[in-house]
């Protein structure tokens, strides 16, 4: 169950990040919303399989409202609607899809910062 609640905290965190991040980590405007909900769609269904009685009542609803909503985007995405940054930045529902993401992680104890592996490198200096 651990490598599932891993899945599930770097998806939410990747769904949390400003537009800007996300269209760094998920670069193919016209399949990120399709990775990223489906991305999604299996860590939730995975820990809910797992450890659904472990997850309080409001970890649980957070996680079907943001599973219902994703659906619903990624339903409207195939047109050019959702696929470039500035329509993410400007769509209302993809607000909340962050807004829900974010609201998840904390319900965990879970922070925003860029999931694991996805850290800049950075130059490294001679000692």
């Amino acid at each position: 169950m651990f490598d599932h609640l891993q899945e599930l905290k770097s998806v939410l965190q990747t769904l949390g990040l400003p537009v800007t991040g996300q269209v760094r980590l998920v670069e193919d405007d016209y399949t990120r919303i399709a990775i990223l909900t489906d991305a999604f769609s299996a860590a939730h269904h995975a820990v809910r399989a797992e450890a659904g009685d472990d997850l309080a009542p409001e970890q649980v609803r957070l996680l079907a409202d943001l599973d219902r909503l994703l659906v619903e985007v990624h339903r409207q995405s195939p047109t050019p609607r959702l696929c470039s940054e500035l329509a993410l930045r400007q769509s209302g529902d993809w607000r909340q899809v962050r807004y829900l993401a974010r609201a998840a992680l904390l319900r965990f104890g879970w922070p925003l910062e860029l999931p694991p592996g996805c850290r800049p490198t950075g130059a490294r200096h001679p000692n």
